[in-house]
């Protein structure tokens, strides 16, 4: 993100010479980018690893209860 976000501002700053306004609300461009991603990833159910004992017996069944498919322990 920092990628996108950092030569936005620089050149909106240096080279264009924006208000400072506008060059702050720049700094905060990438985070309906972060927010899509962050969602994608929080609905998808891969993040869920057992912790317990309890946790782990079940692990497959809910995995497959919830359509989640391929997921690295």
């Amino acid at each position: 993100m920092y990628l996108m976000v950092f030569p936005c501002v620089y050149l909106a700053n240096y080279a264009f010479h924006l208000p400072f306004l506008l060059v702050f609300a720049l700094c905060y461009i990438d985070e309906p980018v972060r927010y899509i991603i962050m969602q994608c990833h929080m609905y998808s159910g891969k993040w869920i690893k057992p912790v317990s004992d309890e946790g782990i017996k079940t692990i497959r069944e809910f995995r497959k209860r919830h359509g989640i498919e391929k997921i690295s322990n």
